[in-house]
């Protein structure tokens, strides 16, 4: 931009004209360029403060999920005492007679022999579906284990 500035004062104006439009347009230049660098450093110092705040925000948010998180866990901790924490041991160990009753082998053959096809579930009448299981499989020749999903069922064979 200088050389075609000082090409048209060569031509056009006098030369101590042209001296001064140059020394005019350098010191703009000059001016322009300090002010550049003044706003690029304002620039820099707003980009560090917005960067600080937003990771003090990063911050304060960990900390506040942090503590959410806990008193999440705390609270199923309560509802259910018995289950498996995420990487911990049981709490609580669960009874085997809270889920139903134990019954002899001879009682659960009499009460097959009455039910509508030798089968009853387990569940509905309210037995120890572990305690049912370990009996049909101590004696498969007379009893078996049956039913889809949660509804197990027992036969008398």
């Amino acid at each position: 931009m200088i050389r075609e500035i000082h090409k048209i004062s060569k031509k056009s104006i006098d030369p101590i004209l042209s001296a001064s439009i140059i020394a005019h347009i350098m010191s703009l230049n000059l001016k322009s360029a300090e002010q550049i660098a003044q706003l690029k450093l304002e620039i820099a110092k707003l980009e560090q403060s917005a960067i600080q705040e937003l990771l003090d925000r990063r911050s304060d948010l960990k900390k506040s999920l942090a503590a959410v998180e806990k008193e999440i866990a705390l609270a199923q901790d309560q509802l259910n005492p018995s289950k498996r924490r995420k990487f911990g041991k049981l709490t609580k160990k669960p009874d085997p007679t809270a889920f139903g009753k134990s019954v002899p082998l001879e009682e659960l053959k009499e009460k097959l022999s009455f039910a509508p096809n030798k089968t009853v579930n387990i569940r509905k009448e309210g037995f120890n579906a572990l305690s049912i299981r370990t009996l049909a499989k101590a004696n498969p020749q007379l009893l078996r284990i049956g039913g889809k999903g949660p509804w197990p069922t027992v036969t008398l064979i």
